[in-house]
């Protein structure tokens, strides 16, 4: 009798424990996106470190909106999950002057952007956005690597590759010569995986 007893006491545990483990795995593929920010291209939104946790059904009725702070498969790598904020949207021309925005010939306000010591002022555009695609930009400007230079660069042929493929500008030789792609400059609606809604490492905040 006790063996018996011993046996369900058993099995309960083991339900338990693969019961738990089968709900975390549904939930973190289907409902939340677990991700590590191990740059400093979102600061002083995002800490460089932070583990924040993003919701996959954000933009399952709803399209992503201007200020969103998103997480995206890195459309140059997708095996690498970027953290970035929407600021131009399908439809939209974007372009940078001295480091002001504008959209649609108008200056953004942004009161998230930090700016450092030695400013970064890239010029971007103008441009259009496709449809179905979003233009990105880190909160750090001085240091994020974006939709502003994403887009222009060339394609190369690397050693050991067969076929050329496509460089940032920033990692090409200056005599280099560049011109504007439209695939890599805008971020895929189906590259999203989702709206961060806070951060939990080093410590727990809302990020908007």
């Amino acid at each position: 009798m006790a063996k018996k007893n011993k046996l369900r006491e058993i099995l309960s545990w083991f339900i338990v424990v693969v019961t738990g483990v089968l709900a975390g795995l549904i939930i973190q593929n289907f409902v939340i996106v677990n991700a590590t920010v191990i740059s400093g291209s979102m600061l002083d939104t995002v800490e460089v470190g932070s583990r924040v946790v993003a919701f996959r059904w954000s933009y399952l009725f709803n399209e992503p909106q201007r200020g969103d702070v998103i997480v995206f498969r890195f459309h140059m790598d997708e095996s690498l999950d970027y953290v970035k904020r929407v600021i131009g949207l399908p439809g939209e021309t974007v372009q940078i002057v001295d480091g002001r925005v504008y959209i649609n010939g108008e200056v953004l306000l942004e009161e998230y952007v930090r700016t450092g010591a030695w400013p970064r002022n890239r010029n971007f555009g103008p441009h259009t956005v496709p449809d179905g695609r979003f233009f990105v930009l880190g909160d750090y400007r001085d240091i994020s690597e974006d939709s502003r230079s994403w887009g222009y660069g060339a394609y190369i042929i690397r050693p050991g590759d067969a076929k050329p493929s496509w460089t940032m500008r920033s990692q090409l030789p200056h005599s280099t010569p560049t011109e504007f792609n439209v695939e890599y400059a805008f971020v895929c609606k189906n590259l999203i995986l989702g709206r961060v809604i806070f951060s939990y490492w080093p410590r727990i905040r809302a990020i908007r």
